[in-house]
């Protein structure tokens, strides 16, 4: 009776260090994906503001110089 209990533990032990392994492959590869999405939406972000100031700072150009050579 004991050498089943022992052989299950055993059992047990040996599906927990797999499932660890497991979780822990699933987990690198998770933050991989997390650090590529994460660049992307910086890379992103970055295009956004350039194009936001882009379109804004000739517009306030624009206003500015038709406020001044108003008659």
């Amino acid at each position: 009776m004991s050498d089943m209990r022992a052989e299950m533990h055993t059992r047990i032990d040996g599906l927990r260090a797999e499932m660890l392994g497991e979780i822990k492959s699933l987990r690198s590869e998770m933050m991989g994906e997390i650090e590529k999405l994460r660049s992307e939406v910086h890379r992103n972000f970055r295009w956004l503001v350039g194009i936001i100031l882009g379109v804004l700072f000739p517009m306030w150009v624009t206003v500015i110089l038709t406020i001044l050579f108003k008659k």
